[in-house]
């Protein structure tokens, strides 16, 4: 079963075109790099995949369901880390996240779940405010997979981590994917996307220049970097 499709989707804004029919799709238990420099349509395409923007044509289906047209039991199958984390700063990491188990209506065994695999159990009773930028990113990582979605969409969440940080991160990555889930993460680290993805899709100007799996780009180019300065230079 194909977890995301997304379908020749087009997107103005300003009377701009932003996405020129975009298309591609994610496999179950598959984990995604989407590449591109910036203005090329990466946080167009992954806004309109979250039903942040409605598409001006074409579709998105997350686990078979139309975005638009099922939006309620797509969201169920999804969820998502923006790359600034929109956390109650003032109210502890458990807090946070038993404010959305509530809302979900998560068992307190799924919370404690959740606290062990984010590897913030000696710290959940902090203020998030406290918390430094790896910390939060886990913490709003948490949250986006609270209900066990079988997408997840992290942004740029390597963003001002430190290698300790990205560490925990990538060890977190490859634990949902043993779990079951399928992760897409746009990131402009590419050492690190070399590490963690399967695959690659890469955009520019609106538009997929290239799908690859890791293990094809390794086996012509020596890293993901030299591909990306022949794709984009």
């Amino acid at each position: 079963m194909k977890v995301l499709e997304v379908n020749e989707i087009y997107k103005k804004k300003d009377k701009k075109s932003i996405l020129k029919g975009i298309s591609f799709d994610i496999g179950e238990k598959e984990v995604v790099g989407l590449l591109g420099p910036n203005g090329s349509g990466k946080s167009t395409t992954i806004k309109s995949i979250c039903g942040l923007y409605k598409p001006d044509n074409g579709t998105v289906n997350i686990c078979g369901f139309d975005v638009k047209k099922a939006r309620k039991r797509a969201m169920e199958n999804l969820g998502v880390a923006m790359e600034n984390p929109s956390l109650y700063v003032e109210l502890t990491g458990f807090d946070n996240l038993k404010m959305f188990a509530i809302e979900r209506k998560v068992s307190k065994e799924r919370l404690d779940e959740i606290i062990e695999l984010i590897g913030l159990s000696d710290n959940i009773h902090r203020k998030a405010g406290t918390y430094s930028q790896g910390m939060k990113m886990r913490l709003n990582l948490g949250l986006a997979i609270m209900h066990k979605p079988k997408l997840i969409i992290l942004d740029e969440p390597t963003n001002g981590l430190d290698p300790d940080a990205v560490f925990q991160l990538r060890s977190i990555i490859y634990r949902l994917r043993e779990d079951g889930s399928s992760i897409m993460f746009s990131s402009h680290q590419l050492s690190e996307v070399e590490k963690i993805a399967d695959r690659i899709i890469a955009i520019d100007k609106g538009k997929v220049l290239s799908q690859k799996t890791i293990i094809e780009i390794k086996g012509k180019y020596n890293h993901l970097e030299d591909f990306y300065k022949g794709l984009y230079n």
